[in-house]
């Protein structure tokens, strides 16, 4: 039984669903359900009850579930303890550039952790829009890049150049999120053409023309922009079934888990967005670059995770 399996299970456990936790945790529900039948058959026992509103564990899963969480909180700390010994003595600055969006889903969470275990760092962070971001990048201003990369019909519609490189720590898959007696309530599926018929709630970014979502959208139509200042205001507007909005997944099921009255649709056309580190490969060795995009990859799931509880 491995670690990433006790983490699995713990993250089952707390969502109560499949589909919930391969969200979470980035990674298939097939996958997932394979893992966690691999560790039934090597202990013999059953851990999961699977029932109409979620997924329950055993009285045995429940005994698992306690020990996977003694073991990876144990495992945490060790590597807390020498991460945070071997951080102090580092020293220097970091210089990072990022967009809005990211800023403030994912950033607070990751400079945090790097501050905690690297007191002796200077973070220099900058906001700018996904022009000056490459930019700064490529002129050597900024040491990190993080940036978002659309997607749409198998089309990358932003290319890097060596020596520029693109890093995706994560996928952003959209459903359609509405009101379950709006318009759009009864649909299985939906395709964008439809969506803009009618009002889209979106949260606006510092540089409005570079809002992904928007571009998206556009190769539709013109809809009826709906701007809600946060997300908390975006979800009351949905609950007062006064638009629709398009979606992370992971996002999307949490929300309609908390609220019943809002439901989730999948949308018909292919489009992901990317969030990403960009780098310059041309510049030189730099630890501090390298031990911050590590700590991107490690603390991901958690900081997402919470973001969207």
């Amino acid at each position: 039984m491995t670690l990433d399996q006790m983490r699995y299970l713990i993250k089952i456990a707390e969502t109560h669903s499949i589909t919930a936790a391969s969200n979470r945790l980035f990674i298939t529900q097939q996958a997932l359900s394979a893992s966690i039948k691999a560790m039934e058959e090597e202990l013999n026992v059953q851990l999961l009850n699977r029932r109409s509103k979620g997924v329950v564990l055993t009285e045995e899963g429940q005994h698992v579930l306690k020990v996977a969480y003694q073991i990876v909180q144990l495992h945490d700390e060790l590597v807390e303890h020498y991460q945070k010994e071997k951080g102090k003595n580092y020293r220097g600055t970091l210089r990072i550039i990022t967009n809005q969006g990211i800023d403030l889903l994912f950033l607070p969470k990751i400079i945090s952790w790097f501050y905690k275990h690297y007191p002796k760092v200077k973070l220099d962070m900058q906001t700018g829009t996904a022009e000056q971001i490459i930019e700064a990048v490529e002129q050597q201003q900024a040491d990190i890049g993080l940036i978002n990369v659309l997607e749409f019909e198998g089309q990358c519609m932003r290319k890097f150049e060596l020596p520029l490189k693109f890093i995706s720590y994560h996928t952003n898959k959209f459903v359609y999120c509405t009101h379950r007696n709006s318009y759009f309530g009864n649909y299985k599926t939906i395709s964008l053409k439809s969506i803009v018929k009618k009002p889209l709630i979106m949260v606006p970014t510092d540089a409005p023309e570079e809002h992904l979502l928007l571009q998206v959208v556009k190769f539709f139509g013109e809809p009826e922009i709906i701007w809600a200042k946060s997300t908390r205001l975006s979800r009351l507007l949905l609950l007062d079934n006064m638009g629709g909005s398009i979606n992370p997944i992971e996002g999307a099921v949490a929300m309609a888990e908390q609220y019943p009255e809002i439901c989730n649709i999948k949308i018909k056309d292919k489009f992901l967005i990317y969030n990403g580190l960009l780098l310059n490969e041309s510049m030189p060795q730099n630890d501090l670059a390298d031990i911050f995009c590590k700590v991107v990859f490690y603390l991901k799931d958690e900081a997402l995770s919470e973001f969207i509880s």
